[in-house]
């Protein structure tokens, strides 16, 4: 048995005997040591509270855990085994030789490693604070003080996840940030609606909207047992999303993929299982990664070569990734593809402009790799991706361009050219696609609007 295996098997037996209740109190402190050797796939916890003893899921512990050759240092909360907050969600703290979890004397919940270096901290210093307390039926973390007032708590701080009861208000919202990716994921209150965003560098592109009829303002969203409830500035609710299954929600996620999903707990299995996942694959950003299109058997199509689909996409997951202008210089052009449409909409657009001089405009931008035109509305999308693309039914007013190598046609008009593509490195001319019958609706909505 190696070193790392020794140390992650005392941490589980010793902790495990040393479970607290549901109070930490000031002047507590907890650590765990941190593996002299890197093991892939190491996690270490100290369980600091726990609910399990009263008939619920949630437990508070101290993290420790392997990622990409380092290891990480977090306070964490669970609902049975699945992480619904994280302190390092955002910020990572990387310590050296040991993880400290300690609620000081002067009120302030923090992080640190060996050597005092604190990598997180609640800021709640001299405020009265008496205890990290857990609020064991709904799984908030808070720091209270001699009244039992919250001073601190973490559902004033989502991350990735909201909890049964808990409410998710404007400007806050839900992120996620993949492992060794350059995009991340948001879920948002934008005034009127709500949005779910790709975001990549400076740029944001939408996917996924909901939008409550009357173009009433959303001030806040609160997860029942059927779904996610809108609420306007007065708490009437305007709308919900619900689940399409039949148990009580326990929480609602956003996945790595950028996904949105509710979530029960299956005392049959013992376990959280997903109830129900509001986008199929190919509503997803980057279902087929870039260049790629996504059928309705959810298979994906491409529209570059093997080497040149790896290299894109690589340079493309490092962050290295600066457009096909890069790869290629002036040797591109700009393709229709018929039969496909983009999921992803910018906020950012311009108006009253011909389809011509829309795609001329991307031609001669090296951060343009594709444009959607809208025909009805004389406007102009313009994207540094080539991404969430997928196969339509019939026509939608809309029509996408993408940026493409040149390729050698001896004989062919330009208006010919336009017709093809090159997937899975043969030219095909682009048939109207007939395989989906669905609506020519960018965005998905699940809405059930209520009188307000």
């Amino acid at each position: 048995m190696g070193l790392c295996t020794l140390i992650s098997f005392f941490l589980s037996t010793f902790f495990l005997q040393t479970l607290s209740s549901l109070d930490f109190p000031i002047g507590s402190q907890v650590s765990l040591p941190i593996p002299s050797i890197y093991q892939p796939g190491f996690k270490g916890r100290a369980y600091v509270l726990d609910s399990s003893s009263n008939s619920s899921k949630f437990r508070v512990a101290l993290n420790v855990e392997a990622i990409s050759g380092r290891y990480f240092c977090s306070l964490i909360v669970l609902f049975d085994d699945f992480k619904v907050w994280a302190s390092d969600h955002v910020v990572k703290f990387i310590p050296a030789s040991k993880c400290v979890l300690e609620l000081t004397h002067d009120g302030n919940l923090q992080l640190m490693d060996q050597f005092g270096f604190i990598g997180w901290q609640s800021g709640t210093s001299y405020r009265g604070v008496k205890m990290l307390h857990l609020e064991e039926h709904i799984g908030n973390l808070v720091l209270i003080d001699e009244a039992n007032q919250i001073i601190w708590q973490c559902f004033s701080h989502p991350t990735d996840t909201i909890l049964w009861g808990q409410q998710l208000k404007a400007p806050l919202p839900l992120t996620v940030f993949p492992t060794n990716s350059s995009v991340f994921y948001s879920f948002e209150i934008i005034q009127e609606k709500v949005v779910a965003y790709i975001y990549w560098r400076k740029n944001k592109y939408s996917y996924w909207q909901l939008k409550p009829h009357g173009n009433r303002t959303i001030e806040f969203m609160r997860l029942g047992t059927r779904g996610l409830k809108i609420f306007n500035q007065d708490s009437h609710k305007i709308a919900q999303i619900l689940s399409d299954g039949t148990d009580p929600i326990q929480l609602f996620t956003m996945g790595i993929d950028g996904n949105l999903g509710f979530y029960h707990y299956s005392l049959k299995l013992g376990r959280v299982k997903p109830s129900y996942k509001l986008l199929g694959s190919c509503d997803l950003p980057l279902a087929c990664g870039l260049y790629g299109i996504c059928s309705p058997q959810n298979t994906c199509r491409y529209l570059q070569t093997g080497s040149i689909r790896d290299e894109i996409n690589d340079r493309f997951e490092t962050g290295m990734y600066n457009g096909i202008c890069e790869l290629f210089g002036d040797e591109v052009e700009m393709v229709q593809l018929k039969g496909v449409e983009s999921i992803l909409r910018s906020p950012y657009f311009i108006l009253n402009i011909s389809e011509e001089s829309c795609v001329n405009s991307c031609m001669e931008n090296c951060s343009c790799d594709s444009v959607v035109y809208s025909d009805q509305e004389k406007r102009c999308f313009q994207f540094g991706l080539v991404a969430g693309a997928r196969e339509v039914y019939g026509e939608n007013g809309q029509s996408f361009w993408v940026k493409m190598p040149k390729e050698k046609r001896d004989g062919t008009s330009n208006d010919t050219v336009k017709k093809f593509v090159a997937i899975g490195g043969r030219s095909n001319i682009c048939k109207q696609a007939s395989l989906l019958n669905r609506s020519s609706d960018w965005y998905s909505t699940i809405l059930n609007p209520v009188p307000g």
